[in-house]
């Protein structure tokens, strides 16, 4: 049971006066409670149908005497990752929405108790071990085979690190030059191709992605193959990734990969004879290219505003798509292996795509173990994994992400409770319509979370939830309702 409330004890109040020609505001904290989270119970349904939440939490370890405590492993990480949901993941937003009606309403307290304090927060947080945190992990993945009971034919595993700033003297937080130039955490995030976030690991801001991804990788594709030992799985990753070890794993465990691979010296020279064809076409089709030289890039930016300047919409965007057709494209393939690369390593297929415009040469690359499939059709499924930073964002955004601990354990796990806030928006979003499908999870929360509502309490059988009666998207919320009661 949590602990009693000791809210309204004293009433204050307070006038004030905007004007003369306006009557004076008398204000006191004596009206009906309000809740700013009125949809967090559609949240707090689907983690009641799913055991998200409660399947993590049996994964913590609890040694504190059970018969002195006010609130359980289960109800602290429900109360971290509901407010994470919200927006609100710092643990002094604990104190400031202890009594919030809707969060005590999605953790089962009464309304005349109050949710765990931050300080309470603050234990939980630094009192898990690395254990508990490897079978927290464990757990996403495990959540993900249980939610899906038909076998699948091929997965998709997206792998991507995200850079992360950190504004303290965190262990781990270090500065990071090259393109980063801050003190960060470098996360490494694994999704399937619907965007199910499978893994979420934090690392020191030193690490690099090719050495902290292969145990990942190994993690992830033994425990799907033991639940489907037939299952298709496709690793795709940018440059960043490419290693011998892990190319090597994937070619002797039967994983095909879409790796993507940097524009070396040595593919320079092998694209050459292409790039002279396609530089040729280009200025037959179009004429000589505009923006070459060491004015090019002043002379793009040029170019750009002086679109941008045109008033006319429907001229606007004439003038884009004309800029946007001066281009030429040539796919092609070659065998490659990079020098670097021990020589017992065998040649590799290499996709390239060149495109020409009037920037001059612009060649991305990818190297596969996949046979069958055109350039252009290994190329396209490369590009999906645009997707894939939109859903990095998503994790980062939907709740705020921020590292405040100090303890590199207790950030790991404050990534793993933004993780399950993810998924539990990430769900809620797949039980909405057509229509809603779209939304980003930020756009999700803003919307369908954070809404102001009037909290009545009839009876112990009844409670008046009444919503902003100006919320624009009624029917929906109410057919998500109506769907997630019929569920249970």
């Amino acid at each position: 049971m949590g602990r009693k409330s000791s809210r309204h004890a004293h009433i204050k109040q307070a006038t004030l006066r905007l004007c003369n020609e306006r009557p004076a505001l008398n204000m006191s904290f004596t009206g009906e409670s309000l809740s700013h989270f009125g949809g967090l119970p559609l949240a707090a349904k689907i983690e009641k149908l799913t055991g998200l939440i409660e399947g993590a939490a049996a994964k913590i370890n609890d040694h504190r005497t059970q018969s002195l405590i006010d609130y359980n492993t289960a109800q602290l990480l429900k109360q971290c990752v509901f407010l994470t949901a919200t927006g609100n993941p710092d643990t002094n937003d604990a104190d400031i929405f202890g009594s919030d009606p809707a969060l005590l309403e999605a953790l089962e307290l009464a309304n005349d108790e109050t949710a765990a304090s931050q300080a309470s927060i603050s234990r939980f947080l630094n009192s898990v071990t690395k254990e508990d945190l490897e079978r927290i992990a464990d757990w996403l993945l495990e959540f993900y085979i249980r939610q899906h009971p038909v076998r699948r034919k091929r997965i998709y595993l997206y792998a991507d690190g995200t850079a992360v700033e950190t504004y303290g003297k965190q262990e781990g937080a270090v500065y990071r030059a090259g393109k980063y130039k801050k003190e960060m955490y470098f996360p490494l995030t694994i999704f399937d191709q619907d965007g199910w976030l499978l893994t979420a690991l934090l690392r020191p801001g030193y690490k690099s992605e090719a050495k902290t991804i292969l145990e990942q990788v190994e993690k992830v594709v033994g425990r799907l193959r033991q639940k489907w030992p037939g299952v298709e799985i496709v690793l795709v990753v940018d440059g960043a990734f490419k290693s011998s070890s892990l190319l090597n794993w994937c070619e002797n465990n039967k994983v095909f990969y879409l790796a993507g691979y940097s524009n070396s010296f040595a593919v320079q020279m092998m694209v050459k004879p292409d790039q002279k064809k396609l530089e040729t076409k280009f200025k037959k089709n179009h004429g000589k290219p505009r923006f070459l030289g060491k004015k090019g890039k002043k002379d793009v930016q040029k170019e750009h505003t002086r679109i941008r300047d045109i008033e006319n919409p429907q001229e606007r965007m004439k003038e884009e798509k004309a800029l946007a057709r001066r281009r030429e494209r040539r796919m092609g393939e070659a065998m490659h292996r990079a020098t670097t690369w021990p020589k017992t390593d065998p040649d590799r297929r290499l996709i390239y795509r060149l495109d020409y415009t009037d920037t001059g040469l612009d060649t991305r690359c990818i190297l596969t173990n996949f046979d069958g499939y055109t350039a252009e059709k290994l190329y396209e499924m490369y590009c999906r994994r645009g997707a894939s930073e939109n859903w990095i964002g998503e994790l980062k955004n939907c709740g705020h992400l921020r590292f405040n601990s100090q303890s590199f354990r207790a950030n790991q796990f404050r990534l793993q409770i933004h993780g399950l806030a993810y998924m539990l928006l990430f769900l809620l979003r797949r039980s909405m319509s057509a229509d809603f499908q779209n939304l980003s999870l930020e756009t999700l929360r803003k919307t369908f979370i954070t809404i102001t509502t009037q909290v009545k309490y009839k009876s112990r059988l009844t409670t008046l939830w009444a919503l902003d009666e100006r919320f624009p998207f009624q029917t929906e919320f109410l057919r998500v309702a109506r769907k997630l009661e019929r569920a249970s």
